[in-house]
């Protein structure tokens, strides 16, 4: 207890009006509001109202060192609460005892204490969501992460950056329910709530991750068209065309070649184009029938030509690490339309588009 707790009022007032002339420093002196000793929390006895901050050092964005006497949380958002006529709260309930401490000004004040609804949190698993845990990141690994908009962090922010709409997020929470107890969602099931949403909206974009590169042998000058949709069921997305001529350069991912390879004895089929197989560093054309296609289970691959491609870097947030996937994108000129805007890119998943000059950077959302 400190000695002054039980000195005349006008005593702790002089005092006072010395903090706020300057008289004392920071971390020199407080005001207390005098409580009950009784309480079990010890958090709620004689509890800081007011403190002094070096003003000099840490300016007030305002009205900078003006004033060097501070109020707390508690004191301001009481204060704050009355005079715009709160009448209800919502909050964690991690706030139950700074509900108890603003009891006492209320009390004090003969002021009416709003309704204080306090609920659990909602944490998004797996990810960062505490802001002094960000903050702490942010100071200690300067750029290693792009503020807290990084897509790493459970944010709003993060979660905008990697496509996740607001509309997903209102959802999930309300198929979770207001509770006092705290709850856990998965991003597996958040995901399913924005597949969705994004899924009829989202144009299919063909992205090869490490290519390999193989000369097209359709037989002598012969050419063929490959006219792929960008949605499968929404026709007003439109579609491109592809010609692909004998001598022209086919990029398939280093995945898909070598499983063609391993499991295929070279075949596979390139996507609304034909089924070739893989000899002599080229594609040769054995057929266009897809039945054959299905009869052989082939995988059907997405594919780009050489020419008209554009080196593209997809990052994967995973946990607190980002894995950076290259390769190439289609570049039919839909990219400036598509900035800031989810895509789907084939066999991959979900993506946001976030630039596409020099290259293409996307971030992914989910599958």
């Amino acid at each position: 207890i400190h000695p002054n707790r039980n000195k005349l009022p006008e005593y702790n007032l002089d005092l006072f009006e010395k903090m706020l002339e300057g008289h004392y420093g920071e971390g020199e002196a407080v005001l207390r509001v005098k409580t009950d000793l009784g309480y079990t929390d010890k958090s709620l006895v004689d509890w800081v109202a007011f403190r002094i901050i070096d003003t000099d050092k840490y300016p007030h964005p305002m009205v900078g060192s003006k004033f060097i006497v501070w109020p707390t949380y508690n004191f301001a958002s009481a204060v704050d609460d009355h005079l715009m006529g709160v009448t209800h709260i919502i909050r964690g309930k991690e706030h139950l005892q700074n509900t108890m401490k603003q009891k006492h000004l209320y009390e004090h004040m003969g002021w009416r204490q709003p309704v204080a609804i306090h609920l659990g949190r909602l944490r998004l698993e797996e990810f960062i969501m505490s802001k002094s845990q960000i903050k702490k990141i942010l100071k200690e690994s300067a750029g290693a992460y792009s503020g807290p908009n990084d897509p790493r962090f459970g944010t709003i922010m993060g979660l905008r950056e990697r496509g996740i709409t607001a509309e997903a997020i209102r959802n999930v929470i309300l198929t979770v329910g207001a509770k006092q107890t705290d709850a856990s969602i998965s991003f597996t099931n958040l995901a399913a709530e924005n597949r969705k949403i994004i899924d009829p909206t989202s144009p299919r974009l063909i992205f090869v991750e490490d290519p390999v590169e193989l000369v097209v042998d359709n037989g002598n000058g012969v050419c063929l068209e490959a006219k792929i949709p960008y949605h499968p069921e929404k026709t007003e997305l439109g579609s491109r065309q592809f010609n692909v001529c004998t001598g022209d350069r086919v990029m398939i991912s280093r995945a898909d070649y070598e499983q063609a390879l391993s499991e295929k004895e070279g075949e596979v089929r390139l996507m609304e184009l034909g089924n070739y197989i893989i000899e002599g560093g080229k594609f040769r054309l054995l057929s266009r029938d897809l039945q054959y296609a299905r009869e052989k289970g082939l995988s059907i691959v997405q594919w780009l030509k050489k020419d008209g491609s554009k080196i593209a870097i997809l990052s994967v947030p995973l946990g607190e690490s980002i894995v950076i996937k290259g390769g190439y994108i289609e570049d039919g000129g839909k990219m400036q339309v598509l900035l800031g805007k989810n895509v789907q890119l084939i066999r991959v998943g979900f993506a946001v588009l976030k630039s596409a000059i020099p290259f293409a950077s996307l971030v992914f959302s989910h599958e």
